[in-house]
């Protein structure tokens, strides 16, 4: 079953360590401000690489709402 989650980020905060571009690349773009949602999860499967995004942030920048 399909849920819609909202993706943010809290660029000022990031250290631009990529894993979360590594872990979803399709929804995650890492740039000199730091990392930014290019596009919100789409499948199930882009979900739970979202939310292994958000635990696995060193910086804990990613929130999903």
């Amino acid at each position: 079953m399909e849920s819609e989650v909202l993706l943010i980020t809290d660029r000022g905060r990031c250290i631009r360590c990529s894993s979360c571009a590594s872990l979803a690349p399709g929804c995650f773009l890492v740039e000199e401000e730091g990392s930014r949602v290019i596009r919100q999860p789409a499948s199930d499967d882009e979900r739970s690489c979202c939310q292994e995004a958000v635990l696995n942030c060193p910086a804990q920048i990613i929130a999903i709402i």
